[in-house]
């Protein structure tokens, strides 16, 4: 509860950081609002938290962790602050709960305590519904700002046969990319990392296909433009911040394809994918506890 707590109370902070910081670079009310709502948002969701820490005993100062794992994407929500739309802002806010929800998995997944194990399982329920909602405002709100290459993606994906093409594209530079990251993390002597990341790679390797005109995430494509995949081109910290943004870039496209999508098969395919990727997610994000990470390899990321 403690650790729930502050990740909802941190959040809270930091969209109203952003709402500053929009309304300092004159980024109009609109945005601004929006932040100011969502650490609303956040704000409710901690009374609720700590509500329902007092009915199982607990008063309002149940203790909270001075370093709580980090959730939110504070380099994604920085950058370009005055030129991000309400489109772009949700996307920050749905990634991060996103990230919430992996971190509650993952809690839920390694506990030993079956209190504890079923509480960390119902908050990552919890998470997962607030991601429905934002994805759902965003889509009535916002859907003239959605960008055009997810547009793309979500056409692509009208059909069951449409979308497996298109998740087979999503999969296989994945599965590259992973293991690109692996041999990264082998090069600097993170067996115990590499060993994770691997996981990640049997996850997606069934659905790899040698088909170059399927298209990988944007993410992986930027990284193969610039040279990023080239062994001693990145720490390991930025590998695995890559192969964790490759992951969510994939869960959002599979989201606004059950999100825009009028047929039932595609949606529940799609929902399924998503949440399977979110497990890799969680798996990717494991190795980012290493306080070691930014110990540079070859070129700085």
């Amino acid at each position: 509860m403690g650790i729930a707590v502050v990740l909802e109370r941190e959040a809270a902070r930091r969209y109203l950081s952003l709402a500053t910081a929009v309304e300092a670079h004159g980024g109009g009310d609109e945005l601004s609002l929006l932040f100011r709502e969502l650490a609303q948002m956040e704000t409710g969701h901690e009374r609720e938290l700590l509500t329902r820490a007092a009915s199982v005993g607990f008063d309002a100062d149940i203790p909270v962790p001075d370093d709580p794992p980090e959730t939110f994407d504070e380099d994604g929500s920085r950058a370009g602050v005055e030129l991000m739309t309400p489109y772009h802002a949700l996307a920050i806010a749905i990634r991060n709960e996103e990230r919430a929800f992996a971190f509650y998995s993952y809690f839920s997944a390694i506990a030993t305590d079956d209190e504890v194990k079923t509480t960390a399982a119902g908050l990552a329920r919890e998470e997962l519904g607030h991601v429905a909602r934002l994805r759902a405002f965003r889509r009535r709100v916002y859907q003239k700002d959605r960008p055009q290459g997810l547009s793309d993606r979500v056409a692509e994906a009208t059909s069951p046969a449409g979308l497996e093409t298109v998740f087979a594209g999503l999969a296989t530079g994945s599965a590259g990319l992973c293991r690109g990251v692996m041999a990264t993390l082998e090069q600097s002597g993170d067996h115990a990392g590499a060993l994770l990341v691997s996981q990640a790679v049997s996850m997606v390797e069934r659905w790899e296909r040698p088909d170059s005109r399927l298209a990988p995430t944007a993410t992986v494509s930027s990284a193969r433009a610039a040279g990023l995949l080239e062994l001693g081109s990145l720490t390991r910290l930025g590998a695995i911040k890559l192969a964790v943004r490759d992951a969510e870039e994939t869960v959002e496209v599979l989201l606004a394809v059950a999100d825009s999508v009028n047929n039932d098969r595609v949606v529940a395919r799609a929902q399924t994918l998503a949440e399977q990727t979110l497990t890799r997610l969680t798996v990717l994000r494991a190795p980012l506890n290493d306080p070691s990470l930014g110990r540079p390899l070859g070129r700085p990321s």
